[in-house]
């Protein structure tokens, strides 16, 4: 890799043309609201913006619908605490 900025696409894929930073590239995790939980699943559909994302909840406990959380490469990687 030689440092170039990736962006994510509304289709998931790296854009190294755009002018955002994508988790894989920028190893950056997203805040995001839970909008359903699949418990037995194991995953949750949250959303950031206008994008929606199913992920797993194998690193987290007490996710609710609601919850504010980050995500970084499709796991919920923490809850954050409401201001």
């Amino acid at each position: 890799m030689t440092g170039d900025v990736h962006s994510v696409t509304a289709t998931g894929g790296c854009d190294p043309a755009g002018g955002k930073h994508c988790a894989v590239c920028a190893d950056e995790a997203l805040p995001a609201v839970v909008v359903s939980v699949d418990l037995p699943g194991g995953t949750a559909e949250v959303r950031a913006g206008s994008l929606a994302q199913t992920v797993a909840l194998d690193l987290v406990d007490g996710v609710m619908v609601g919850s504010h959380v980050l995500v970084h490469l499709g796991f919920v990687i923490t809850c954050l605490e409401d201001a």
